[in-house]
């Protein structure tokens, strides 16, 4: 049966490899392949559970009914869009499928999900960090197959430099559990660390930082108790060398500079009193959870609380998430449910470290909980490159119980069937939202003042569809209740100049005055651009 399923481990590696090293990141959703890849490389993994009993411990039964609150809220009005109900409910079912893959591939040992996921972390790791190296270097420019570097921290083709750390990280505890289990020796150990301690050094994350010590401290706390082959000194060896890498950099930017075209990363103490803004965004998020305790602003609609709240509270950031999974669950679902959920999944997260029962167990930890780190300072979680990868090792760290629930593999099978075919409706659909939102911006060029024909309907992307006709609107007229609440959508979902400025220009031209005022307000403390309510009544 193994044997028989190797195409399948093979697809699904291809696939989440893909997820990671894609460098196709472009407009309207810059990271669309990278997600859809993870999609597919997950389901091509369904066929595993097609031939076996599957066990759903009662442990995760609650996951069920939250998969559920996205659509619930969109029913009720709460969310704003079906694209956001509907994609958050796909990410909460494939995050429960994952835990159920790993919970029961676990149990029938079909395949060995460490190996599986430590070889993917640990080689998509290190070709990161050499796209990561060739970026520093200068050496990305009109390259196919590495992202040109924007910007001055390298981020491989992540395109983000705190995801490529944390992700590099992955791969670091990957290669010490190869190491532990002597799939690779010293040498090689040795090597593949300096790499990846360098690469992580190169990205100057902060959340790098606190995963690397948090790590270190466990490991070293544990060392003797699962009688470790590193030892407590190679483990000071190892933070001492990325300390090291970290104070040392710019003199190697220096040095480098002579040979290549260096970017300039700036200092750690640069990086060390920078990027404080989030703490505006938390006290922003505290008080727009108190304005509506109850029952929240609804699934991924962050946004829309900062609007409420951001003329009293001024920070210069647009937040689309609080950069902080418990304040964004609590802002999403308000105090009561979203306490619920909180615990929930802290209590996931003990029963995953006491259920640690060797070296493997624990690389699987401490995968989960750099991951947490990082969720806790920014939002990893929103990316199914992490999140489905969390999913399927809380299933193999989950313990085996007697109180479980039989699931019919018809069930799966549908699920795999039917992915397949959404997921090619899905993308078909979204190769078109750019001609919707150029059609919107064609009539906006003309100041017509009819309704714009769109050439498609959207139906998973809907959002673009409303977006489209926001940007053909005209604002400079009176127009009906529903489009108000159209651009009232629209800010709350995109905080940016333009979308701020045309809402207060639309409220000006319809009679409301104090709420347009207060547009201005908040484009003048997000931007520094400073528009008095008169220019917008200019024709």
């Amino acid at each position: 049966m193994y044997i028989s399923y190797r195409p399948l481990i093979a697809s699904s590696f291809l696939f989440f490899t893909l997820s990671i090293l894609n460098p196709v990141h472009a407009l309207p959703l810059v990271g669309f392949f990278s997600e859809f890849f993870c999609f597919i490389g997950c389901l091509t993994l369904l066929p595993f559970l097609f031939k076996i009993k599957i066990e759903v411990p009662r442990i995760i039964l609650p996951l069920f009914l939250i998969l559920l609150i996205p659509l619930i809220q969109f029913s009720l009005g709460y969310v704003f869009f079906f694209f956001n109900a509907f994609f958050s409910f796909v990410y909460l079912l494939f995050f429960l499928l994952m835990i159920l893959l790993g919970y029961n591939l676990k149990k029938s040992n079909v395949v060995d999900i460490k190996f599986f996921l430590a070889i993917f972390f640990l080689s998509v790791s290190i070709v990161s960090s050499f796209f990561a190296i060739i970026q520093w270097l200068g050496l990305s420019k009109d390259s196919a197959f590495i992202l040109n570097l924007v910007g001055s921290r390298p981020y491989a083709n992540m395109a983000q430099p705190n995801h490529l750390s944390t992700f590099l990280c992955m791969g670091l505890f990957s290669c010490w559990y190869f190491f532990e289990n002597k799939k690779i020796g010293k040498s090689l150990f040795y090597v593949l660390c300096s790499i990846l301690y360098f690469s992580i050094a190169l990205t100057q994350s902060r959340t790098a930082w606190l995963i690397i010590l948090f790590s270190s401290f466990f490991v070293f706390l544990i060392n003797k108790k699962y009688n470790m082959r590193i030892s407590k000194i190679n483990l000071l060896a190892g933070g001492a060398f990325f300390v090291l890498c970290v104070f040392i950099f710019p003199l190697i930017n220096g040095f480098m500079a002579q040979y290549f075209n260096i970017i300039d990363t700036g200092s750690i103490v640069e990086r060390v009193s920078s990027g404080y803004e989030r703490f505006k965004i938390w006290n922003q998020i505290f008080h727009a959870i108190l304005q509506k305790p109850w029952f929240g602003y609804g699934w991924n609609q962050t946004t829309a609380a900062q609007f409420e709240v951001i003329d009293q509270f001024p920070g210069k950031e647009w937040a689309t998430s609080s950069h902080n999974l418990i304040l964004d669950i609590l802002v999403w679902c308000g105090i009561p449910l979203g306490f619920l959920i909180s615990s929930y999944f802290v209590y996931l997260y003990v029963r995953a470290y006491s259920s640690i029962e060797g070296v493997g167990d624990i690389f699987l930890f401490l995968v989960v909980s750099s991951v947490l780190i990082h969720s806790f300072l920014e939002f990893p979680l929103y990316f199914s490159y992490f999140l489905m990868p969390i999913g399927l090792i809380f299933g193999v760290l989950l313990k085996s119980e007697n109180k479980f629930i039989f699931l019919n593999q018809i069930l799966i099978v549908f699920i795999f069937f039917s992915g397949f075919f959404l997921g090619a409706v899905i993308f078909r659909e979204y190769l078109k939202i750019e001609d919707n939102l150029f059609s919107g911006r064609l009539h906006a060029m003309g100041d017509l003042r009819d309704e714009v024909k769109l050439p498609y309907h959207l139906y998973f992307f809907d959002f673009f569809d409303d977006r489209a006709k926001w940007l053909a609107l005209y604002p400079k007229m009176k127009v009906s209740p529903e489009k108000l609440m159209l651009g009232e959508k629209m800010v709350k979902t995109y905080l940016k100049p333009y979308d701020i400025h045309k809402y207060a220009q639309l409220l000006a031209f319809n009679g409301y005055k104090d709420e347009a005022d207060r547009q201005l307000k908040i484009l003048n403390i997000l931007y520094g651009i400073d528009v008095s309510y008169n220019d917008l009544l200019e024709k």
